[in-house]
């Protein structure tokens, strides 16, 4: 019974606590991930995402808010192999290519 009450409490307080971790991502300037189109993002990162894909496939695209700077991240799926991300930011230029953490 007393493990119990430990294991309730325990859900308690951290179900509790996201909250005040959201909050302290937002004041950081951390908005998280959106899912958008290359249709709706500035031309500078859409041609950059496009160019670092080639003739592999986009099958998504994110935006995300980091350190007060607005990110695109495109999900790729090549015709051989796996699937990576392309990661850049509204000027096109590239911070990332790799595989999808």
């Amino acid at each position: 019974m007393r493990i119990h009450k430990v294991l309730i409490t325990s859900i308690a307080l951290a179900t509790s606590a996201a909250p005040a971790v959201i909050a302290q991502a937002d004041e950081k300037g951390e908005t998280g991930e959106k899912e958008t189109s290359l249709d709706k993002i500035p031309k500078a990162a859409r041609d950059a995402l496009v160019k670092e894909a080639g003739k592999d496939k986009i099958t998504k695209v994110k935006e995300e808010k980091k350190d007060g700077k607005t990110l695109y991240e495109a999900y790729v799926t090549p015709a051989k192999g796996n699937a990576y991300e392309i990661e850049v930011d509204g000027s096109g230029k590239l911070l990332h290519k790799g595989h999808a953490d």
